[in-house]
């Protein structure tokens, strides 16, 4: 069985003018390139004209991780196995980090553990045709984190986002 890490650049290239899915597979390979721990204060928000957009908890992340940049540039390409991006911009958005020190919120938060966002049920059915369930859950997560991103940034509604999904 292939792994999601290795179907990934076969899937980018045969959905390369697919702008959402570009978005997805983008997503997909940062949050692999930067780790779990650099994900809980850096999320990619948005693809925009091959700038990828990270939201990160303070100033001290951004100056990190824009020293960092040319590193996991370079790794996010290589896991989708082709430049699809060629800039990543990094930008304060604390509220997006519930345990942000800039939101005043006690240290205990910073330890809290988060709900997993949840999958609408029509791509649960759709992602039940993959046999792999390691790449099934993957999959759904990333579809899940993906809306959850979507809701903070778009005015659209998720119903309504995922009707035209599901008909196209």
């Amino acid at each position: 069985m292939s792994s999601f890490g290795e179907l990934l650049p076969a899937l980018a290239v045969r959905f390369r003018q697919n702008k959402e899915a570009a978005r997805a597979f983008v997503f997909a390979a940062f949050r692999r390139a930067v780790g779990r721990q650099t994900l809980t204060n850096a999320i990619p928000v948005e693809l925009k004209e091959s700038v990828l957009i990270v939201a990160v908890s303070d100033n001290v992340w951004k100056r990190n991780l824009e020293s960092l940049a040319p590193a996991i540039l370079a790794k996010v390409s290589a896991l989708v196995g082709f430049p699809l991006i060629r800039r990543i911009e990094f930008r304060v958005i604390s509220e997006r980090f519930p345990h942000s020190p800039s939101l005043g919120l006690a240290k205990s938060n910073k330890n809290r553990e988060r709900k997993p966002a949840m999958c609408p049920a029509a791509i649960e059915q759709k992602a039940l045709k993959i046999s792999d369930h390691g790449l099934r859950r993957t999959f759904t997560a990333a579809a899940a984190a993906c809306l959850s991103s979507r809701r903070q940034f778009s005015d659209k509604s998720e119903s309504l986002w995922m009707s035209e999904k599901l008909q196209s």
